[in-house]
């Protein structure tokens, strides 16, 4: 996520399938996407001029630790997606 987008198909030096390990996290991107903060592509994620300087509520989709805490559910409301 450096240069604000991350490479899908990387999954594959992992031995995973990115879509499935990944389809909760994909979920809850879709509500970025929708409200403009970010694209998914099928090769690409990418965050959007729009959702910049909301990358790291962006990114914290992806933290594990953030996916077992209140972290998640504090940023989306701070960024009133859901």
């Amino acid at each position: 996520m450096c240069h604000f987008e991350s490479a899908r198909k990387a999954s594959s030096g992992h031995l995973i399938r990115f879509d499935e390990y990944f389809q909760r996290e994909l979920e809850d991107l879709r509500t970025y996407e929708e409200a403009g903060l970010v694209e998914i592509t099928e090769d690409w994620i990418s965050v959007l001029p729009k959702g910049k300087l909301l990358v790291r509520g962006i990114a914290m989709v992806f933290t594990a630790t953030c996916a077992r805490t209140s972290g998640c559910a504090a940023t989306r409301n701070r960024l009133s997606l859901r």
